[in-house]
């Protein structure tokens, strides 16, 4: 996919046999990368193993796509475009910048105009959708910017750092 700059921002296909190659299962047991996932389970000690059989499930998926995302030949994080409805073309877009040395300084903002792009012209989508702790400032900054508007806010919905903290929604038309 394209470039920024001088740093050639693309995806990658993630495959499970990959995966111990990488620092995919490091970010994932950083607990300060996934604090704004809310994927419980990774707070729990988990098996490598069970990451492999994600990733393999995410493979073989028809619904799913899941991407390392990579700055010249750096992996700095991941993006999946899942829970696609073929009939209504649609998906949900979630991003995780697992590289803190790329925090902050606009990587998320392009790869989900990058993924915008990609999902409407390689799997003909129509709409993306995304949510977001509203803690996670950095995130709701990027889908703004990238015109996805807020079609939701879940009211204390999530509990994160034993507190409730507002689910917000956006969607956007690609």
């Amino acid at each position: 996919m394209k470039k920024n700059n001088k740093n050639k921002i693309y995806l990658k296909p993630i495959k499970s046999v990959d995966i111990k190659k990488t620092n995919y299962i490091k970010w994932l047991k950083d607990k300060e990368v996934i604090k704004y996932l809310y994927r419980q389970e990774l707070f729990k000690p988990f098996k490598n193993k069970d990451i492999v059989k994600y990733v393999q499930k995410l493979e073989k998926s028809k619904n799913d796509y899941f991407y390392f995302i990579k700055i010249n030949k750096t992996n700095i994080g991941t993006v999946k475009i899942g829970h696609i409805d073929w009939y209504s073309r649609t998906g949900d877009l979630g991003i995780m910048i697992g590289e803190k040395e790329y925090w902050n300084k606009g990587y998320a903002t392009k790869v989900i105009k990058l993924v915008c792009k990609h999902s409407k012209r390689k799997l003909k989508l129509r709409k993306l959708v995304a949510g977001t702790p509203s803690l996670n400032v950095g995130m709701v900054k990027a889908f703004k910017k990238n015109k996805f508007k807020l079609e939701g806010n879940r009211k204390k919905q999530l509990l994160i750092f034993n507190k409730y903290i507002d689910h917000i929604l956006f969607g956007k038309i690609i």
